[in-house]
């Protein structure tokens, strides 16, 4: 498959969604929304599910939101914040995500996207919503073992704490895909 064109702020929408649709491939059966509750005012992502998903819902009874173009043209226009679940049937994903929250978020996602760099491997860095933290983005060329990926971003963690000196992990959450093989009813999300 050729590369898409350049896309730039001023390329039209198809364009953009293109490349959306190019980069960010996931499951297409399931996705996350974003959820903030009003009241306890904590945030948080939830499987997207029919009639939507509330506390003691189980996994094996609700209907899952397929991830669609509509649903990926809602968040472009920002009327909901989405998900991916990058972990395919096959064990193998398209990308590979660092998160980093706190303080010295942005500060150790530069490290891990300068050790990305320093082996070659590009990395596109992000502030996360809702900007108390960073994502770095690695993308591959085609599938890959997520086994294998989250090995890549795991070396590219502990030669982040050299290159930074003082990275204690702290900042450090998780990568994505956050499994190497799905597992049980963990495998809906």
């Amino acid at each position: 498959m050729p590369a898409p064109a350049l896309v730039i702020n001023a390329s039209p929408n198809p364009e953009k969604l293109a490349l959306y649709a190019d980069r960010f491939l996931a499951r297409a059966d399931v996705y996350a929304r974003r959820y903030e509750n009003r009241w306890t005012g904590k945030s948080g992502w939830t499987p997207a599910v029919v009639g939507g998903w509330r506390k003691g819902m189980k996994h094996e009874s609700v209907s899952y939101l397929p991830l669609t173009p509509e649903v990926i043209k809602e968040q472009f226009w920002g009327n909901v914040f989405i998900g991916s679940y990058p972990l395919l049937a096959d064990n193998t994903c398209y990308f590979l995500v660092a998160d980093f929250d706190g303080k010295p978020a942005m500060l150790d996602a530069l490290a891990y996207a300068k050790a990305a760099r320093t082996n070659g491997i590009p990395a596109a860095l992000e502030i996360s919503q809702p900007g108390r933290g960073a994502h770095v983005w690695v993308f591959f060329t085609e599938k890959i073992p997520a086994a294998t990926a989250r090995s890549v971003g795991t070396t590219l963690i502990h030669e982040a704490m050299v290159l930074r000196g003082s990275m204690d992990l702290r900042s450090y959450d998780r990568l994505f895909p956050s499994r190497d093989t799905p597992s049980g009813a963990a495998w809906a999300t």
